[in-house]
């Protein structure tokens, strides 16, 4: 049955193409006209600047701006998105001689933005506009001005901001990164930006959290047989048996792996071998306190050989066991 209103002409694709192709060669023409100094004094303003980060703009530019101002808030750097609208009536209030507000226009002529400058002068603060114009009235208008080279839009009409748009990103993006950088964010102070979802979850959830603790650790002594080492193995099915001394000291691992070298060897008496004699040395231990997210970063560091479990050491003495199926249950991965 033939669908009213539905073309029977199948896409051949090459519009998407020819789109692809036409960013390709704006962005392309950005990088090779994007004056990389200027973009260098914007960090370094950021950086220079106690107060709050401002990011305003209209249409598509503010909903830029909003993206740019979160992900500043991400990385510990206080921002805001300043609605020119809401500016002008009440909301430069907030603004003081410590802010540095950056205004996003494509045309540098937008109206609402040249009408805030004034007033945002009047508090003090430091203007820095952003347009793909050269010669605009905001970038007369604010103190510093930074030129976003486009070569077209990918509107057909060239009208749409759609590349102009994705400059803008770029630039935040990468300004927001640079400041990162300089600031020395750690990995531990950015988990604690989001302390909520997948991020939340990498930093929250500890090795702490999920190990195996007291009895539910499979361990033997150095002497236990290699039968015992089986029936252990087979019992608590977390595909090892830890080896320690009297004191809680671990010696060694013995895996599923170890008995099936020990089945397959050839050497004469193997199967009357203590497990001391068996295990393997050499083994991957984690600190009880990382996080989960840490613990299987660690564990899964060799492609050639990755690890499922792993003992956990504190000063020096076995106090749990954490498997991989327990770290990815919680939806680290």
């Amino acid at each position: 049955m033939k669908l009213k209103g539905r073309s029977s002409k199948i896409a051949s694709g090459m519009e998407l193409k020819t789109h692809f192709d036409t960013q390709r060669a704006s962005l392309s023409h950005f990088f090779q006209e994007i004056d990389e100094a200027a973009v260098q004094k914007n960090v370094d303003r950021i950086l220079e600047t106690s107060g709050t980060i401002y990011f305003s703009g209209v249409g598509k530019s503010g909903f830029i701006c909003q993206k740019i101002a979160a992900t500043f808030t991400s990385i510990g750097k206080k921002a805001a998105f300043l609605s020119p609208i809401d500016a002008l009536h009440g909301d430069i209030g907030s603004v003081d001689s410590k802010d540095l507000v950056f205004l996003l226009s494509k045309s540098g002529e937008t109206e609402e933005l040249i009408k805030l400058v004034p007033f945002i002068h009047s508090r003090g603060a430091h203007t820095i506009s952003w347009t793909c114009a050269k010669e605009c009235q905001l970038s007369f208008d604010t103190h510093e001005a930074l030129f976003l080279p486009l070569d077209q839009e990918l509107c057909p009409f060239n009208l749409a901001p759609t590349t102009s748009a994705t400059l803008q990103l770029m630039v935040g993006d990468a300004i927001a990164m640079a400041v990162m950088e300089r600031l020395g964010t750690t990995k531990t102070e950015y988990y604690k930006n989001h302390p909520s979802g997948s991020i939340g979850k990498k930093m929250s959830i500890t090795v702490q959290d999920l190990m195996l603790r007291g009895n539910d650790i499979p361990t033997l002594s150095e002497t236990s047989s290699l039968k015992a080492a089986i029936l252990l193995l087979t019992k608590s099915r977390k595909g090892c048996v830890l080896v320690t001394d009297e004191q809680g000291h671990l010696l060694g691992i013995f895996t599923d792996g170890d008995v099936k070298r020990v089945l397959s060897s050839s050497e004469h008496g193997m199967l009357d071998k203590e497990v001391g004699e068996l295990m393997t040395r050499s083994y991957i231990s984690l600190p009880v306190h990382i996080s989960a997210w840490e613990a299987a970063q660690r564990m899964q560091s060799n492609p050639d050989k990755m690890v499922q479990v792993a003992p956990v050491i504190d000063n020096g003495l076995l106090v749990g066991l954490i498997t991989m199926h327990d770290i990815v249950r919680q939806g680290i991965r």
